[in-house]
């Protein structure tokens, strides 16, 4: 959040298209034990972005991506978790092939932003 907003009073006065990709989690909208730091701040972070689309900023275009799951250190790392429902969850679509690389979900967001 801060840095969307430092891009935008920096670069206020250029006369240039500017894009900001906040990247979001199917966790923000669903509450998950052992996630709440991370839960809340996907949170927040979708409801920043929307307030920001409503903005009047000159030339400014925000969007907001939800890849789905995506096999990340962080997934990796959650995989590892024991007792915790949703932590058996990522395990299960690991196993089931379910999740998608970072290159992939990468790609797709900058095929969208050149498009635009």
């Amino acid at each position: 959040m801060l840095l969307t907003q430092s891009l935008i009073k920096q670069t206020d006065h250029l006369e240039l298209k500017r894009i900001i990709v906040n990247v979001s989690s199917g966790s923000a909208n669903y509450a998950a034990a052992g996630m709440s730091a991370y839960c809340a701040s996907k949170a927040a972070l979708n409801m920043f972005t929307s307030c920001v689309q409503l903005e009047e900023h000159r030339a400014v275009t925000v969007y907001k991506v939800d890849p789905g799951m995506v096999d990340t250190e962080m997934q990796a790392e959650a995989r590892q978790v024991e007792g915790q429902p949703v932590f058996d969850y990522f395990r299960q679509a690991k196993e089931a092939g379910s999740l998608k690389t970072a290159e992939s979900v990468a790609k797709k967001i900058v095929k969208r932003v050149l498009s635009s």
